[in-house]
C-alpha cells in the first residue's frame, strides 16, 4: 500500500467518523495517516528482518547437516573418478 493510498484511507475513516458524530480536524487526519505509514514501515522492516533471520537459521542448519555428512575423502567408501581413463 502506498502512502497516498494510506492517506485516502485516513480521509475515508475521518469521513465515516464524521458521519457518526466524531469529527477529526485535517491535522488529526494527517496524523492518523502518518501513524499508519509509520506502522506499515515498521511492519515491513520487521518482515524483512524476520526473513533474514529465517534465512540465516536455515543456512546454519544446512551447514550443520553438511558437517555431519561424510564426504568421499573421509572414507565413506565412494570413489568418484575425476577423469575418464578410457578416453
Amino acid at each position: 500500500m502506498t502512502e497516498d493510498a494510506i492517506k485516502e484511507v485516513a480521509k475515508a475513516l475521518a469521513a465515516e467518523l464524521a458521519r457518526i458524530g466524531h469529527s477529526l480536524t485535517d491535522k488529526e487526519v494527517d496524523t492518523l495517516a502518518q501513524v499508519a505509514i509509520t506502522a506499515l514501515d515498521h511492519h515491513r522492516e520487521g518482515r524483512v528482518n524476520a526473513l533474514v533471520d529465517a534465512a540465516k537459521e536455515r543456512h546454519a542448519r544446512q551447514q550443520a547437516s553438511l558437517g555431519d555428512a561424510k564426504t568421499p575423502s573421509e572414507g565413506s567408501g565412494v570413489d568418484i573418478p575425476l577423469f575418464d581413463d578410457e578416453g
